[in-house]
Order: C-alpha cells, then sequence, then structure tokens
C-alpha cells in the first residue's frame, strides 16, 4: 500500500474554529483508507479531485465517487474509501474546535 499525505492548516478562524485539511495521495489500485468515523465536534469534507474511489460503510451503503464528487458527512458516519484508479487524490477538509488536536 502507498498511500502519501501532505498535511495543510489555516491560520484563519472563523469563531471558535480552526480549519485543518489533508490531501491524501493513492498511488496504487486498492490502496485503502480503512474505515473510520468522527466524532459530534468535526465537520467533514470531502472532495475526489483526481481518480476514483469505492467509498462504504453500514451507514451510507457503497458507491463510486469520482474526480469533482463531493460528500459533506454526518456526524458519526463510518467510511472508507478504497481507490479504483492508480493516482487517485483525495482532498480533506476538517473545521474543529479551537485546541482540538488532529
Amino acid at each position: 500500500m502507498a498511500i502519501r499525505t501532505k498535511f495543510i492548516t489555516s491560520d484563519t478562524f472563523q469563531g471558535p474554529h480552526v480549519f485543518r485539511g489533508t490531501i491524501l495521495i493513492f498511488e496504487n489500485i486498492g490502496d485503502t483508507l480503512g474505515m473510520h468515523k468522527h466524532g459530534p465536534d468535526t465537520i467533514h469534507i470531502t472532495v475526489v479531485t483526481r481518480g476514483s474511489f469505492r467509498v462504504h460503510g453500514p451507514e451510507i451503503g457503497e458507491h463510486i465517487l469520482k474526480a469533482g464528487d463531493w460528500v459533506d458527512w454526518s456526524v458519526g458516519a463510518s467510511h472508507e474509501f478504497i481507490a479504483q484508479e492508480p493516482d487517485s487524490h483525495l482532498g480533506q477538509l476538517l473545521k474543529q474546535p479551537f485546541g482540538t488536536k488532529p
């Protein structure tokens, strides 16, 4: 498995929140970001910026997302990404309360 990560942090605050971004680069077909979910204090948005992914979870079923597709996740929705093409990329934006660790 070969997933590279680039972290983006903004010093721009909106009220008591900080924005954190991550770009995940999946080098090979089948590379996987394992099943996970986010807590009630986190808004999590994912954008497919290159390639395609199979995304699935118990609350959401199974879907294919392609470049340009995005998901604004519900709190607590479990999800996993599996790359369907080489060199597929995900952009993720987390909005967290100020002082929260990523």
